[in-house]
């Protein structure tokens, strides 16, 4: 390619008329060094690296409660003026609808709190 003609191109269509060779030449200044540096870890290495990756990984998400502290849902069927009334004591102390139904079975099957 003549000198001339490359300072008017784009970097783009340069690089595009250029033969392999003269692209190889051009790039080969970018290039990294494809040398490996070391030698490969053994399997001692290799396994105490996993380890060490795996100890520092955070899962996502909640973190799992204790098997004591786990809840499972349920679906209950009753009449709208028993839930209207469960709702308003629950309100009156500040509970949620599932804390005071939870209370009101344990005090009926006499559970501890």
């Amino acid at each position: 390619m003549s000198q001339r003609k490359n300072e008017t191109l784009r970097a783009s269509d340069r690089y595009g008329l250029m033969t392999r060779a003269e692209y190889k030449s051009a790039v080969a200044q970018f290039e990294p060094p494809h040398e490996v540096v070391g030698t490969p870890l053994t399997d001692a290495q290799w396994s105490a690296m996993k380890q060490a990756a795996t100890a520092e990984r955070k899962k996502r998400g909640r973190p799992v409660k204790p098997v004591e502290e786990q809840v499972a849902r349920v679906m209950l069927s009753m009449p709208r003026d028993l839930l209207a009334a469960i709702d308003a004591a629950a309100e009156k102390r500040d509970l949620s609808r599932a804390a005071i139904i939870a209370l009101g079975m344990r005090k009926l099957l006499k559970l501890p709190n």
